[in-house]
């Protein structure tokens, strides 16, 4: 017997040394060795407990605005896929401290959590969740009980919906019945007192099965991604709501595309888009009016007037020859298969057979975006993609966001900064996940957990798990060929999106700053919502899908109620271009429709 017994302890696997890992990490943190770091990740979650996480939790602070974003994202992956008792009774701890600093990094390691499938997740999360000076992160905490298919997350849900009573914060309070909605397959509407009835009555018989759980105990997970073409086949019951809401305000949405009309003098009916943001609109059922950049600019101040949120297309704005003569020889010589030539701004320069040139240009003329611009910090939301940056927000907006232009040795203007195709891996940026705007963008498909995983430190314990825990949120993002580089001027603009592999490659022209951003946005003016009129004549509401919840917001800056001003939101290339899966599309399609949503609210629609 005694050597069975020695035989069995051999087979043993001994816990992962904290010490060790936690030097391990250490180490790779100062020589930004991703994959150093990735194996004490690995090895501190393995070994479980508040000791393994506060060295994660250190180098979170640490990295935080220093040095790789990749690492960082790794960190806070790592630090938020812990899945035992002690070690997340210690993250939420620190989130909550961290959160009352309204220190950035706490958003992140808030929005890590959505990806872990741990039980003991909801004990974190319900904490958060009744924090009241960290708005935001209520905000998250609630929205990612949704995806929690147990009794302890209604429960955490129903106490947080009775201390907001009915003069609570609206917006929390929608996001609680949304979740609620979410995890019971009850829509019980906005009545607080619906819910807080039916799940006295309900408890005891648990909860409808989900994701091949029993008798509504075994934990399982659902999110965005997946389960259609659109993100707007997989939103939960809030964000529908508010979607319904924009589909009842026709023709407040508008694109501007660089089609030529029929009749047009030169190049009738040619398309001069590089990308057609209608088609989109068009699949998630959105409505609006497509107008051409002729006549929008004709009849600027009617469209105007009409307009809620405009994108524009990216378009060819510079100038062109469309001299009969040099469109035939270039097409001959493409057809012989000879050299044309390096492309200029995506353009072909004219052949050396032709001495007569007819020069045209599609840009908006500069009293069309004065005009545009004026709307926007009226309150009006502006959408523009890749060459958008130098044809409208350069030209509007030059003190936030601008092009990279290179001098010439005389300091004359020379050329804007362009990038070579390439496909890159974005990221969140640092701190940016609680916007509102961002709310789905990064969320992935949440598998069930499995039977067994008690997550307790030398207990059972799945390890391959399907989600790694130590991978940074991130996509996959197209990049054309001659896209200008995206130079953020003002601390105030969000960078909502970047990519460490587009910031290897792209630096301005004064050889160090890096262009990593791809997605980025910043509100403009002063002018007063409509929503805030609403808000003089029935009480105070957040005028979001229509429900007329009152109550008083706590919500301040990007997350207020009533937001002053327009706003702007650019990326960099093409959405036509992000195509390569269902999950990478979904990120630009969450964008826009948060972004559409916002401004019908903001709207009062």
């Amino acid at each position: 017997m005694p050597a069975l017994v020695l035989a069995l302890g051999l087979a043993v696997t001994a816990a992962p040394d904290v010490g060790d890992a936690a030097k391990k990490l250490s180490a790779g943190i100062s020589g930004q060795d991703s994959g150093v770091v990735q194996e004490a990740l690995t090895a501190l979650i393995e070994a479980g407990g508040e000791d393994a996480i506060k060295p994660v939790l250190k180098g979170v602070g640490a990295t935080y605005g220093r040095g790789s974003m990749s690492i960082y994202w790794q960190l806070i992956s790592g630090a938020s896929g812990f899945r035992d008792k002690a070690a997340l009774e210690h993250l939420g701890e620190f989130i909550l401290k961290a959160g009352k600093k309204k220190a950035p990094f706490a958003r992140d390691l808030v929005f890590g959590l959505e990806n872990n499938t741990s039980p003991h997740a909801v004990a974190c999360l319900a904490k958060i969740l009744t924090e009241k000076k960290a708005y935001d992160l209520q905000l998250m905490a609630a929205d990612q009980l949704g995806h929690i298919h147990t009794v302890a997350a209604v429960d955490a849900l129903i106490d947080q919906l009775k201390a907001e009573g009915d003069k609570g914060d609206p917006e929390l309070r929608r996001r609680i019945m949304s979740s609620l909605s979410s995890i019971t397959k009850e829509d019980l509407g906005n009545l607080a007192a619906n819910w807080i009835d039916w799940w006295k009555a309900n408890r005891e018989k648990g909860l409808p099965k989900a994701g091949g759980g029993e008798d509504g105990e075994e934990p399982s997970f659902s999110g965005g991604g997946g389960g259609g073409n659109y993100a707007s086949t997989t939103m939960n019951r809030d964000r529908k709501k508010r979607l319904e809401s924009v589909q009842r305000n026709p023709n407040r949405i508008l694109v501007i595309s660089s089609k030529l009309p029929p009749d047009a003098p030169k190049q009738a009916g040619h398309d001069y888009n590089y990308d057609h943001m209608e088609t989109v609109l068009t699949g998630m059922k959105i409505p609006h009016k497509v107008v051409l950049k002729a006549e929008f600019e004709q009849n600027i101040d009617k469209y105007l007037n009409d307009a809620w949120t405009i994108l524009v297309n990216c378009n060819n704005i510079q100038k062109q020859c469309v001299c009969k003569t040099c469109v035939k020889l270039l097409n001959e010589m493409a057809q012989k298969g000879q050299n044309l030539g390096a492309k200029t701004n995506r353009l072909y320069s004219c052949p050396p057979g032709c001495s007569t040139h007819d020069i045209v240009t599609f840009r908006l003329k500069k009293e069309t975006i004065d005009k545009m611009k004026s709307w926007v910090e009226a309150g009006g939301y502006l959408f523009t993609e890749d060459w958008g940056l130098v044809e409208i927000i350069e030209v509007a907006w030059p003190d936030q966001v601008c092009s990279d232009t290179k001098t010439d040795a005389n300091g004359g203007a020379s050329k804007t900064t362009q990038l070579t195709s390439m496909d890159v891996t974005i990221m969140p940026g640092p701190g940016m996940t609680s916007r509102p705007i961002l709310r789905g963008v990064f969320t992935k498909p949440r598998p069930p957990a499995k039977k067994g995983d008690a997550g307790e430190g030398g207990a059972t314990r799945v390890r391959d798990l399907p989600i790694d825990p130590t991978a940074p949120p991130s996509h996959r993002w197209k990049i054309d060929d001659q896209s200008p580089a995206i130079m953020v001027k003002d601390r105030k603009v969000d960078v909502l999106m970047r990519s460490e592999d587009l910031g290897k490659n792209a630096k301005a022209s004064d050889g160090q700053t890096v262009l990593d951003a791809v997605a980025v946005s910043f509100r403009a003016g002063r002018g007063k919502p409509a929503i805030s009129q609403k808000k003089k004549k029935r009480g105070p509401v957040t005028g979001s899908g229509g429900d007329n919840l009152t109550g008083k917001s706590r919500g301040r800056g990007a997350w207020g109620e009533a937001l002053r001003g327009g706003r702007v939101l650019h990326v960099l290339s093409h959405f036509g271009k992000q195509q390569s899966s269902t999950e990478d599309t979904f990120v630009i399609q969450n964008l826009i429709l948060n972004f559409i949503m916002e401004s019908n609210r903001q709207h009062g629609g």
